[in-house]
């Protein structure tokens, strides 16, 4: 057959030209975008992929939030039989009004329980997320914003509940490979308190030990206490920001404190500049609002007030709180809010 007739018949054609010679620098660009791709495909995993899927065997599903049509596919698809919603009611929301319209259609039960990303969820909380994975119908969807920290926490105590699971396993809910890329995600905080309340016993994990953890040993983020800085110098302690008083005034601090494990105010409550102490008090104050939010009234004498010195004039510093209690049980605040003269 002659060359014409090659060209003809094939498909990608035949070039008769000699194969050009392509430089280095393509493969180098090729390499180059490569960790680039990598990344952005991580990056949409993390933030808009729904992670919808199984937690094992254990008929729980996870995911990030789901549009109430996605939602009612799943539902149909996978049998749901319930739901935990982490990120708590927002009955403002378009998509908590849809999210309950279409399970109260159905005729679904659900649970909403707050939680956060990165911090350790209040004893309560976690309390109710353990009740919940044992009274609701399975197969049962929990989820989250983007499914990656609280999604993965309530997959870790999922986990932790059933036989033979281990805690590798558990640990696997809240790898990078489920999203939860940052070090402080909630789930691995709580995996890593578990791990020391293990090894401080010297024992190994089950399911009834993991349970004696959350009701009696789990230490939440606020230490198991109920506590509030109200007001510093005149103002609402406003968290991060800075509060500034005049220097030669020193500052009035007030606020509540209450252990629910011993049923009482703690014993002394103390305020820490930069971990240095600064001033300390003796809850003795009668807070009818604290024993109405708490439903104990053994938190009547709640209440706290100091006066606090001046500050060193030009020098802000971080302020906590160091609660003490009878039994001798010391916790000490992350930084409450930040004190500063008022010339800084």
């Amino acid at each position: 057959m002659p060359p014409s007739d090659l060209l003809r018949f094939s498909d990608p054609p035949l070039s008769l030209d000699p194969p050009k010679r392509r430089g280095p620098w393509r493969k180098l660009a090729l390499i180059a975008l490569l960790p680039m791709a990598l990344l952005a495909a991580a990056g949409w995993y993390v933030a808009a992929a729904d992670k919808f899927g199984p937690v094992g065997e254990t008929g729980v599903f996870r995911s990030a939030q789901l549009d109430a049509a996605t939602l009612a596919r799943r539902i149909e698809d996978h049998r749901l039989r319930s739901l935990i919603n982490l990120r708590g009611p927002n009955p403002d929301k378009a998509w908590y009004r849809e999210q309950k319209a279409l399970l109260e259609r159905l005729d679904l039960p659900y649970r909403d329980i707050p939680l956060h990303a990165r911090l350790l969820p209040p004893q309560e909380l976690l309390h109710q997320l353990y009740r919940a994975l044992d009274e609701l119908p399975r197969p049962i969807l929990v989820h989250c914003l983007h499914g990656n920290d609280r999604a993965g926490l309530a997959s870790l105590v999922t986990r932790l509940r059933e036989a033979g699971s281990s805690l590798e396993d558990a640990a696997g809910e809240v790898s990078p490979l489920r999203g939860a890329v940052f070090p402080d995600s909630a789930g691995k905080q709580l995996l890593a308190q578990y791990r020391q309340w293990l090894d401080s016993k010297a024992l190994a994990h089950s399911p009834e030990r993991f349970r004696d953890f959350v009701f009696a040993g789990y230490q939440d983020a606020w230490g198991n206490f109920k506590y509030a800085l109200e007001r510093v110098a005149g103002q609402r302690a406003p968290g991060a920001e800075a509060i500034k008083a005049p220097a030669q005034s020193g500052y009035r601090i007030s606020g509540w404190a209450f252990d629910p494990e011993t049923l009482a105010p703690p014993t002394k409550v103390e305020i820490l500049l930069e971990e240095e102490p600064a001033a300390e008090t003796a809850p003795d104050q009668p807070r009818a609002d604290v024993v109405q939010a708490l439903g104990l009234q053994e938190a009547l004498g709640s209440g706290w007030e100091l006066q606090m010195p001046p500050l060193e004039a030009g020098r802000c510093r971080d302020l906590r709180l160091r609660l003490t209690t009878a039994s001798g049980r010391v916790w000490t605040s992350p930084p409450e809010t930040r004190l500063c003269p008022a010339e800084a």
